[in-house]
């Protein structure tokens, strides 16, 4: 946080999990709601994340929508409802610009997982969502860099899978759910570098700088004498 705060390019460590990287949580969970429309958790991270940028009031919107139909549709079904009668009635809340936007792009992205394998389909949100651009929009200076090789590396990681070519979107999410792939090494001038105390052995940093060291204070006693049984007395003392 602190590097973030002063813009200061930052790499995570070599051995995070692809998976928790937040740029690659938000695109898998962009896809899960692709080939799970009834996933509302799924939808509403997506909607959240900077490829729609839906703020907290439009997502409560959309939730208040559910809540009042009789039938409790899903927030997928509700989004396209709410975009399909938008405007036919002067009674209806406006769709918020940025619902609208994903209600459009999520439509076209969901035919797409039908035909198309991970990679490609991928490829498409990323270009046509233009979430190279928003991401550098959104995220800290000290973390743009960072962010988008997260990006680039879910790409590459789709290719390996199967050749890119074997798997439907929805297999290539259960089993990237079940990975414990990490992200591949990078280099980048300028940026400090994270990780771990073994990690950062040998003399190929020209400075490293130990964060947190300070030993933990010790315990206090915590336990002190329950019964006092002399060895060799037939009962306690007290």
């Amino acid at each position: 946080q602190c590097l973030d705060t002063e813009g200061i390019p930052h790499i995570a460590p070599d051995n995070t999990p692809l998976i928790e990287t937040p740029e690659v949580s938000d695109l898998l969970a962009l896809v899960e709601a692709l080939v799970s429309p009834h996933h509302d958790l799924a939808l509403a991270q997506a909607l959240r994340s900077p490829v729609f940028g839906a703020s907290d009031p439009d997502l409560m919107a959309l939730a208040a929508r559910v809540q009042h139909s009789p039938d409790r549709p899903s927030w997928w079904q509700t989004l396209q409802q709410w975009r399909a009668q938008a405007g036919t009635s002067p009674d209806l809340a406006p769709v918020p610009a940025a619902l609208s936007r994903a209600a459009t792009l999520l439509a076209r992205w969901q035919e797409l997982a039908t035909v198309l394998p991970p990679h490609d389909l991928l490829t498409r949100i990323v270009l046509e969502g233009e979430v190279r651009e928003r991401l550098v929009a959104s995220v800290p200076a000290g973390q743009r860099a960072q962010s988008l090789f997260h990006v680039d590396a879910l790409l590459n990681h789709s290719l390996t899978v199967a050749a890119g070519r074997d798997l439907t979107p929805y297999s290539w999410v259960r089993m990237l759910r079940q990975s414990v792939s990490e992200l591949p090494p990078r280099a980048q001038g300028g940026a400090v570098q994270l990780l771990t105390i073994h990690g950062a052995k040998g003399l190929e940093a020209k400075v490293v700088c130990l964060v947190d060291t300070d030993p933990a204070p010790s315990r206090p006693m915590s336990h002190g004498l329950l019964i006092d049984w002399p060895e060799g007395a037939s009962h306690p003392g007290r």
